[in-house]
């Protein structure tokens, strides 16, 4: 329940208040960076519970990546409750495979790979997304300005 209640958190403040108050201020490109930077320093508090820079700083990166692929999720599905869920099941899984004490190395190889591989393409589609919306959102103001 705990592992849920993380991510319901940090998507309401990050992927909604967040959001939403950047996108009056600033460029669809902008709301996307500032809203996913937002998400990777709360994971850098981990640091003043024992955890070292260096897997804090990489936690932030990954942070930053995964905050861009639930930009897209909130983006594609227009609700906060998609990323919700998977931020869970994404806590869940980070959660179980570090607490099980299991050798687990070749699982935990493909598992790395395989969300470093989701990350890029999160990020990729959390740019074009971003750049789509703000195209959209200047053509609307040029048409309204000629009108």
């Amino acid at each position: 329940l705990g592992v849920a209640l993380v991510g319901f958190g940090e998507e309401l403040v990050t992927r909604g208040v967040a959001l939403v108050g950047f996108r009056g201020r600033f460029t669809e490109v902008g709301a996307w960076a500032a809203s996913s930077t937002i998400f990777a320093l709360l994971h850098a508090m981990n640091v003043l519970f024992g955890q070292s820079v260096a897997a804090t700083v990489q936690q932030m990166v990954m942070a930053f990546l995964l905050g861009s692929a639930l930009y897209v999720v909130r983006m594609s599905t227009g609700t906060l409750v998609a990323g919700m869920v998977i931020h869970a099941v994404w806590d869940f899984g980070a959660v179980g495979m570090g607490g099980s004490g299991a050798d687990q190395n070749a699982l935990t190889l493909v598992g790395g790979l395989t969300n470093n591989l989701l990350m890029v393409i999160g990020l990729v589609a959390a740019i074009v997304i971003a750049r789509r919306v703000s195209q959209s959102s200047a053509d609307a103001l040029a048409t309204q300005a000629t009108a």
